[in-house]
């Protein structure tokens, strides 16, 4: 796995927040990050980037998670997969367990 690209984003509205997206190729061990992530040992929101058009979708829907953290709001149990819920085109967000 190696880590080929990296941005930083910054929010208008969250002058106080950044995110960064690091696209990772040739990945492997899968299998052991899903673990990890099941586990709340990971905190990130592992994301196929072939399903996203570009890098203003995540900013939106970052910004959407962010406005719901901040104001108490979230409708999942952390901010990592309130991001995925506001990239998702549905209210159902499930992780396979």
């Amino acid at each position: 796995m190696t880590a080929e690209h990296v941005t930083r984003l910054s929010f208008e509205l969250f002058v106080d927040t950044t995110l960064d997206l690091v696209l990772f190729r040739d990945v492997t061990n899968s299998a052991e990050l899903h673990r990890m992530m099941l586990s709340n040992s990971l905190q990130c929101a592992l994301i196929n980037p072939a399903l996203v058009p570009s890098v203003k979708v995540i900013q939106l829907a970052a910004t959407r998670a962010i406005a719901s953290f901040k104001a108490g709001a979230m409708l999942t149990r952390n901010p990592h997969t309130e991001l995925l819920l506001h990239l998702s085109a549905s209210r159902n967000v499930c992780i396979r367990r």
